[in-house]
């Protein structure tokens, strides 16, 4: 005949320890460190769980482009008998992009994956649409496309510069599975049923990462002191790039009856 705890292992609590055996986390090794007592021994009761999604990795920065130069329309001294000369816009048509890519994976069935997926998206605030089959992918990415007109307005006695600038988001993480075992003890054949432990053990279900690019911005260096402007400090959100003057004295004009080396007189 089978012993007390022998029955309850085999007819009461088989299930329970099946289904935990056939996950990573086993209550074998995780028996309860405490000394059950004289003539105890610790019986496997029950077990629940959680499922639970941790970020691993969080990072929001703003990237930028090269820094690209508009050269000045002109550079010399034009008295108020000379039209000052003009500068018009010089106008394109850019295409920029706003690009999200995901991977997710999981040892435990797809559901968790695209649930860890959702949990990844959520968290780094995307706001597009995918299609239903990008939805359901567990890997990929999706590219959203803009045109617009970009104008670029060149001035007299300055190179001015601009650079692209955007925002790059991207979060890893993963869902865990946290099981809970209880334990009872088993004295002289007897179960101590109010008399309980308690062991823990956590395992990875599914692990994966997003990464957004979002659509871009122009950034404009400004001009800098002497000319106005704003000085270059550190750190600089302009990586210390400043409009520059086309010849020496544009800042610091000579003394009349001396002109400057770049602008137009006014009409008297």
């Amino acid at each position: 005949m089978l012993s007390l705890r022998l029955w309850f292992a085999a007819s009461l609590l088989c299930s329970c320890v099946s289904w935990a055996r056939a996950q990573n986390c086993d209550p074998d090794n995780h028996v309860p460190d405490q000394n059950p007592g004289p003539g105890c021994e610790w019986l496997y009761w029950s077990a629940f769980l959680t499922d639970r999604d941790h970020i691993t990795e969080s990072l929001d920065e703003l990237r930028k482009g090269d820094w690209e130069k508009l050269p000045f329309c002109a550079c010399g001294w034009y008295p108020h008998t000379i039209p000052c000369p003009g500068c018009p816009p010089i106008v394109s048509t850019v295409t920029h992009t706003d690009t999200i890519s995901w991977s997710v994976s999981s040892t435990h069935g797809v559901q968790h994956a695209l649930a860890l997926k959702l949990k990844l998206f959520a968290e780094i605030g995307y706001t597009g649409t995918l299609t239903t089959q990008q939805q359901e992918a567990l890997s990929g990415s999706h590219v959203r496309s803009v045109s617009t007109q970009f104008s670029r307005q060149p001035i007299m006695c300055f190179d001015r510069f601009y650079r692209l600038v955007w925002n790059h988001h991207h979060r890893a993480g993963e869902r865990r599975r946290e099981w809970t075992f209880v334990w009872v003890k088993i004295c002289d054949e007897s179960i101590v049923i109010d008399d309980r432990a308690y062991t823990y053990c956590s395992e990875v279900i599914a692990s994966g990462s997003v990464t957004w690019d979002s659509f871009p911005n122009y950034q404009w260096a400004p001009q800098q002191p002497p000319c106005g402007g704003v000085p270059i400090t550190d750190p600089d959100p302009w990586d210390g790039q400043r409009e520059t003057p086309c010849c020496p004295d544009v800042c610091n004009p000579p003394s009349p009856p001396q002109t400057p080396c770049c602008g137009c007189e006014a009409i008297p």
